[in-house]
């Protein structure tokens, strides 16, 4: 029976590898390297060690240099630095994290097997967690396009117009300038860009971080929004497990439900032990995933703010039309992108705590009035504790929910307005 429950599911685990779409960190959900695929472990491994631990912390050091031994200092210069500093930051934490933590992430992948409604009813249960997977490896799979654009404004056009150029000069058609080398940002570094040395070492430097940096930015944050998105797709299972599945359930939801399965309703000391397990779940979440969203919501606010001031300056200060074009879309992009991963935690959270709260209500439309005595106690100690969903604290602090993304959004206004009178 347990092999049989499982196998149903599995199409629902595969989701969690999904959400991390072509970055390889699926490479450390695995505790050891899978027969089919030994070598992309290891590599996939081995690079992004180099990632965190080498070429980061030589990026930010020679980044921070360089800002200190400047000589002039224009807004948008400070408010780029400032981006992608705050970016840099971010992102090394949030790897160390995902490193340093990784047994804590596999753990928070819902085993599904182990529920009693899962068992009880396995085709309802199965239908409506593939549903909710299919959901939202579709969304993250929209979400992957914006970190392809990033790829290829930052990455792929600056290497292929240097490739060019490098091309034309071999031929002969074009004489060797000096900025010929790509440059991928306005990272400032403490070298001499006239040599030919700094400019290859700042090449070096600039395609790994703004290569990796796009890949695994977006797909942390989209696994974690799976593994929320999963968490509601169980509660709804634990609610159906109340009805019974003789139009009961179909007047809950509004519709007709698609599969058959066992007609009665589960009894309720194996929908209180269900429900234990996910109040359990939920509390082992919320503590993993406070700082992440702590790092998340500083880091979007300080990049939006900046970024659009970068933007801003970018189309207001002249020049050719399709450079200037360029560089401002490439700005909006990583713009749109951080309004894409806060919207998603801000929404994410939002439904965990619609799902927590939905228990109640389910709860409260069953017939637990009809039942006997110990039912409705049941329901009741239930109710209590299901009838206001728990904070969702970032650092600690706050509560994480749909009007974060509006006050985020405030915030980032009133900034853009200040800063402007520095100009």
């Amino acid at each position: 029976m347990n092999t049989e429950v499982t196998e149903r599911f599995e199409y629902a685990s595969k989701a969690y590898w999904g959400a991390l779409g072509f970055t390889g960190l699926d490479a450390f959900l695995y505790e050891k390297p899978p027969k089919h695929n030994v070598l992309r472990w290891y590599a996939f491994r081995i690079i992004y060690i180099y990632f965190v631990f080498v070429h980061y912390p030589i990026f930010i050091t020679m980044q921070f240099w360089g800002i200190v031994t400047a000589e002039s200092h224009t807004l948008m210069q400070i408010s780029f630095d400032i981006s992608l500093m705050g970016y840099n930051i971010q992102n090394i934490i949030k790897l160390l994290i995902w490193m340093i933590r990784i047994k804590t992430v596999r753990s928070l992948r819902l085993n599904f097997s182990k529920f009693n409604v899962n068992k009880y009813r396995p085709k309802l249960s199965s239908w409506i967690i593939k549903r909710d997977a299919e959901n939202a490896l579709k969304f993250t799979g929209r979400c992957y396009w914006i970190s392809y654009a990033n790829l290829l404004f930052w990455v792929v056009l600056p290497t292929a117009t240097a490739i060019i150029n490098y091309s034309t000069y071999l031929a002969g058609y074009a004489d060797w300038q000096e900025n010929d080398f790509p440059r991928y940002s306005n990272t400032r570094f403490p070298f001499d860009l006239s040599q030919h040395r700094s400019q290859v070492i700042v090449s070096f430097l600039e395609v790994i971080l703004f290569t990796l940096g796009f890949m695994s930015f977006q797909s942390m944050d989209m696994f974690f929004s799976v593994i929320i998105r999963m968490a509601q797709a169980q509660f709804s299972v634990l609610n159906s497990a109340l009805f019974a599945l003789d139009g009961e359930l179909d007047k809950f939801w509004g519709t007709e439900v698609p599969v058959n399965d066992c007609k009665p309703p589960m009894k309720i000391h194996l929908i209180v032990q269900d429900h234990q397990r996910m109040i359990r779940y939920g509390v082992r979440l919320r503590k993993f995933l406070s700082p992440i969203l702590g790092l998340e919501t500083l880091n979007c606010i300080t990049i939006i703010c900046n970024m659009t001031i970068v933007a801003s300056s970018q189309v207001s200060g002249g020049g050719e039309f399709l450079e200037v074009a360029l560089a401002a879309f490439a700005s909006s992009l990583v713009v749109i992108t951080c309004l894409v991963v806060f919207f998603t935690f801000t929404s994410m959270t939002g439904q965990l705590k619609d799902a927590e709260e939905s228990v109640f209500y389910a709860m409260y439309s069953s017939k637990w009035y009809e039942r006997d005595v110990s039912h409705r106690k049941s329901i009741i100690l239930m109710q209590k504790q299901a009838m206001t969903s728990r904070r969702i604290k970032m650092f600690g602090l706050g509560d994480m929910g749909r009007s974060t993304f509006i006050d985020g959004l405030r915030m980032v206004y009133t900034y853009y307005n200040f800063m402007q009178r520095f100009k």
